[in-house]
């Protein structure tokens, strides 16, 4: 199962959890199988059937830019972190 890594912005939403073994082979499947468990969380971290632009994920420390298409190991780390820019 992948590890994912919640940020503190959605760990309070999760009773405060912050890491997850949760299975898949897709951002999707990871966000779905979370959502199974945790009601409410996919309305947090997608508008449609993509991720919210607030959010970023990172697979195995690369950024994952086919958003929730993005291809996940069963050993992969997976964190979804607050969007963030420069200027």
């Amino acid at each position: 199962m992948a590890e994912v890594i919640l940020p503190t912005l959605l760990a309070k939403e999760l009773g405060g959890i912050r890491q997850l073994d949760v299975p898949g082979s897709s951002v999707a499947e990871l966000v779905n199988a979370i959502n199974a468990k945790h009601p409410g969380f996919r309305d947090l971290v997608c508008s449609g059937e993509k991720l919210r632009p607030i959010f970023r994920v990172v697979i195995d420390g690369r950024i994952a830019r086919e958003g929730l298409a993005s291809p996940v190991q069963p050993t992969s780390r997976v964190e979804i972190l607050p969007a963030f820019g420069g200027g």
